[in-house]
Order: structure tokens, then C-alpha cells, then sequence
């Protein structure tokens, strides 16, 4: 069975969402996310159950306690809100590049 720190890294992974991402939604910085996927740190109980909400999954999920589960891809409007602000404007502007603008099927102007 996997640990926490195998399986929030697996999600994140699925989810297609970086550390800092992953931190700028459930309130904490990338480098404790980095921890916590390391096993070097533990999260508090209100942060298990703000990343499995993220997640989609349950916290006995997370804490590795049952197989065989899917992960939901989706992102609410108020979490990719969340993170969009929370990113500094250079990121905002490659964020946008990367995801939006594909959707939109424009390129950008140079």
C-alpha cells in the first residue's frame, strides 16, 4: 500500500498540477508540498482534508489507506481563481500561454 507521501505525488502527478499549484490552493508553500511528497514533513489535519477535497478523493485515499482510486481532473472555478491570482504575473502570463490559449485555438501575438 502506498504511503501519503506516494500518493499525494501520484495525484498531483494525475491532476497535471505542480507543487506550487498544489500549495497555492490548500494554502501552504511549494517547498512544504515538496515535503510532504519527500515523507521529510506531515500535514496538519485540516491540510489532508483540503487535499483530498482538491483530490477528489477521500483522506483514507490519501493516506494511502485504499486501492484502486480515480482521480477527479477537474478544477472548480473558485480553485483555478485561487490559483491563478495567487501566481506572479509572469507566471499568470505562461499560465494562460500553456492552457488557455490552446483552448481558444489562438496563438499569441509577439
Amino acid at each position: 500500500m502506498a504511503s501519503f507521501a506516494e500518493r499525494l505525488r501520484e495525484l498531483r502527478i494525475k491532476k497535471e498540477i505542480g507543487q506550487k499549484e498544489v500549495g497555492a490552493i490548500i494554502g501552504v508553500s511549494d517547498s512544504s508540498i515538496r515535503k510532504y511528497e519527500a515523507g521529510e514533513r506531515t500535514p496538519d489535519p485540516k491540510a489532508i482534508i483540503k487535499l483530498a477535497d482538491f483530490f477528489g478523493v477521500t483522506t483514507d485515499d490519501l493516506l494511502g489507506r485504499n486501492k484502486n482510486t480515480q482521480v477527479n481532473k477537474e478544477i472548480s472555478p473558485e480553485e483555478l481563481t485561487k490559483l491563478f491570482e495567487s501566481l506572479p504575473p509572469e507566471e499568470q502570463k505562461a499560465f494562460l500561454i500553456r492552457h488557455i490559449i490552446p483552448v481558444l485555438g489562438d496563438e499569441p501575438k509577439k
